[in-house]
């Protein structure tokens, strides 16, 4: 047998082999006693029928089995001397029988084997936001909200009031978005709660107010069915209500639970911390894995991209968190995600490689104990599954990678 792999641009390896007629015809003698040992026919006891009849009437499988048999030897070969990482499953691109040879060729990806650089110095611009007294308050003001008393309004509308409206959206040609058609639907009149645009339109109406105003939605706008149309909104305000706060902070306070606002002044305040340095890494770690892309152009697998497309859209769906049902429309919204996805997986692979770092038996076994507390059934099943224990190494050796590159980031 002798064989060639050919490596692309995008880690798709094709193996061209080839195979003497002799080495197909020793292979082609051993399935034929295989097939003699094991086939019944008429008038003979199992395994005592004659090459000849069996291969009259089984030589084309048996010659289809014989291929496969030394299109799988070469895919060993070349997996174990080349020392692969396969990706997809082999797919047999060409299989050619010729008087003297078989010629085969088979098709797979591989996970990539890059060389990164550039991590050993990471500039970003990053700065953590810092929970002052003045954010506190503005986070503690909507929990007030939420426990404000609703009373009816008479006159016209003012922030923070709230207006019950129907609403309807019509397109550029003046046709009914019927996904975008509300009744008594609550709108309160705040910065970050609506539109500028519906502040604007709303504040100064009163109940029983009819109006239509024009809009165009910005281009990078979160909703796939709004964003960049420009659509004509006509609205009816049916009722309009006002927030009755309670202004005294101690007094509020009590309502919630709490001995003093101080308490609730600090819990808040620790929260909002948590958050921001949550937010911060977040944040570092994707600027890092950008500029770590931008020094290391490469191409990365079809199918490790379709295999990160596959989890995020599968995650989203177990969090009941997209509003799309179309399957193809949500891998074309998040094909980007998974591209990026994939890169930061050979970085972090990459770099764990050339530093050879590695997670340790007892790191592994460590975490094993902790998922078996765990106060959920489910989770602490976890703990028995098969490839746990290369999830949690995979995890820890992503986690030091991060450590590490994070160790070498200088904030501009």
């Amino acid at each position: 047998m002798n064989y060639t792999t050919n490596l692309s641009d995008k880690w798709r390896i094709t193996i061209s082999a080839t195979f003497t007629n002799e080495e197909f015809l020793a292979e082609y003698k051993i399935q034929l006693e295989e097939v003699k040992r094991q086939a019944k026919m008429d008038g003979f006891r199992p395994g005592k029928a004659p090459a000849t009849l069996i291969e009259q009437r089984y030589k084309k499988s048996i010659e289809e089995e014989t291929e496969e048999r030394l299109m799988q030897r070469a895919l060993v070969a070349a997996i174990k001397e080349k020392n692969m990482n396969p990706l997809s499953r082999p797919y047999v691109k060409k299989v050619e029988r010729k008087l003297d040879s078989l010629y085969c060729e088979i098709e797979f990806d591989v996970f990539p084997e890059k060389q990164m650089s550039g991590y050993d110095e990471i500039k970003i611009n990053l700065k953590k936001k810092e929970a002052t007294d003045d954010v506190v308050e503005s986070n503690i003001n909507i929990i007030r909200n939420m426990y404000a008393k609703i009373e009816d309004k008479e006159g016209p509308l003012e922030k923070q009031d709230i207006a019950i409206i129907d609403l309807s959206v019509f397109d550029a040609e003046g046709k009914e978005i019927e996904e975008m058609k509300y009744s008594d639907y609550s709108v309160e009149i705040a910065d970050g709660e609506i539109l500028p645009v519906f502040i604007e339109n709303l504040a100064g109406k009163s109940k029983g107010a009819e109006f239509e105003f024009k809009y165009k939605y910005p281009d990078d706008y979160q909703d796939e069915l709004l964003k960049g149309r420009e659509v004509s909104i006509k609205i009816r305000v049916k009722e309009t209500k006002k927030k009755i706060l309670t202004t005294d902070n101690e007094e509020f306070a009590k309502k919630l639970g709490f001995n003093s606002y101080a308490e609730i002044f600090e819990m808040t305040k620790k929260r909002i911390e948590r958050d921001f340095e949550r937010d911060f890494e977040l944040e570092r770690d994707e600027l890092v894995i950008n500029k770590l892309i931008e020094k290391n152009l490469f191409e990365v697998p079809e199918t490790l991209i379709l295999m990160h497309l596959e989890a995020i859209i599968n995650s989203m769906k177990k969090q009941n968190k997209n509003e799309i049902n179309d399957d193809s429309k949500l891998r074309e919204i998040y094909m980007n995600y998974a591209v990026w996805r994939a890169k930061r997986e050979v970085i972090l692979h990459s770099i764990a490689a050339q530093e050879k770092i590695e997670a340790h038996d007892d790191e592994i076994t460590k975490q094993i104990e902790e998922i078996k507390k765990h106060p959920d059934m489910k989770v602490r099943n976890m703990a028995e599954s098969e490839d746990i224990r290369e999830d949690i190494a995979r995890d820890i050796v992503f986690t030091k990678v991060r450590d590490l590159i994070n160790s070498k980031v200088i904030y501009e």
